[in-house]
């Protein structure tokens, strides 16, 4: 495990997530909740142990209690130039937004609205205890890291938003098959691929801006899942 910290913790990572998602597709169980689009809670202890304690884990076995440390001091980092909070905060769902309109879609606009607009903390809280939350410590914590020092900024992140788009495809894949048209299910796993490794290179910007700070990992992870839960709920209610 410290001769080959990635390798080891991706497998562990892979390992450990999976084998507590088994019950869910054994039991043939949803993975989301219909009503607020967020994973069940049964899929947390998968994110929580496999991601999260893989990674401190791997920090205590590679670098002692002074990586455990590190790790915990980046989850809490908050000195950072409010540039990047508005950058985490802002810059997923007006991107969105503004493609959606580029696209042909003017009524996108309408989740500017103010009675749209209340129901978006309720959509970024919904995801935020599971991907966001607990994510973020091993993929930006010790995997991005080491795969920079390795492959460099452009090369680390490819594999990365690679290798973490995949881990969804335990829960995922069913999901997109489903319907039993394979067509369909490939355009969206290589859709799901595509934004995924694309969005990890935010990812790293605001990642080597940001003083290597988790809490902006995860506050960018919250908006990438609530502005797609808010746009769920949105096109159910009938305003976009």
């Amino acid at each position: 495990m410290r001769r080959h910290p990635l390798a080891s913790f991706f497998l562990l990572t892979y390992g450990v997530t999976w084998l507590l998602w088994s019950p869910v597709l054994l039991l043939q169980l949803p993975p989301f909740n219909p009503a607020t689009h967020a994973p069940a809670l049964y899929v947390l202890p998968g994110i929580a142990i496999g991601v999260t304690g893989s990674a401190f884990l791997m920090a205590a076995v590679t670098q002692g209690r002074a990586g455990v440390d590190r790790l915990l001091q980046r989850l809490v980092l908050w000195r950072v130039n409010l540039l990047w909070y508005a950058v985490a905060v802002l810059l997923i769902p007006l991107t969105q937004l503004l493609v959606a309109v580029a696209l042909g879609h003017p009524e996108a606009l309408g989740a500017l609205a103010p009675k749209a607009l209340l129901l978006y903390p309720a959509a970024y809280a919904a995801h935020f205890f599971f991907g966001p939350l607990f994510e973020e410590s091993g993929w930006r914590g010790f995997a991005l890291p080491r795969l920079q020092h390795r492959y460099g900024p452009l090369g680390g992140t490819l594999l990365l938003g690679i290798l973490w788009s995949a881990w969804h495809f335990f829960l995922y894949v069913p999901v997109w098959f489903q319907a039993g048209n394979i067509g369909e299910g490939l355009m969206g796993s290589g859709l799901f691929v595509l934004t995924t490794t694309a969005m990890s290179f935010v990812f790293t910007w605001l990642f080597n801006n940001s003083q290597a700070s988790l809490l902006l990992s995860i506050l960018l992870h919250g908006s990438v899942d609530g502005t797609a839960t808010y746009l769920q709920v949105l096109a159910e209610k009938g305003i976009l």
